[in-house]
């Protein structure tokens, strides 16, 4: 179980710097043609997955201090 949560907030991680790149870049290369429904999106997006991340976090160190026989 350990390890799922591990991978859990290795690939959230993961897509969450990558959403943040692709907004970065975005803004950078293309300012002049971004339009508000982007941004919203993109903010969306950023906020869900460090919601995510710090879900899969939070659940790892619970599990973590949950030690049993079953591990």
């Amino acid at each position: 179980m350990k390890t799922a949560f591990l991978l859990g907030i290795i690939g959230s991680g993961l897509l969450l710097l990558n959403s943040i790149f692709s907004f970065v870049s975005y803004i950078v290369s293309y300012s002049q043609y971004a339009t508000s429904p982007y941004y919203v999106q993109a903010t969306v997006s950023i906020v869900a997955w460090v919601l995510i991340f710090v879900c899969f976090i939070i659940a790892y160190q619970k599990q973590n201090n949950n030690r049993s026989w079953k591990d």
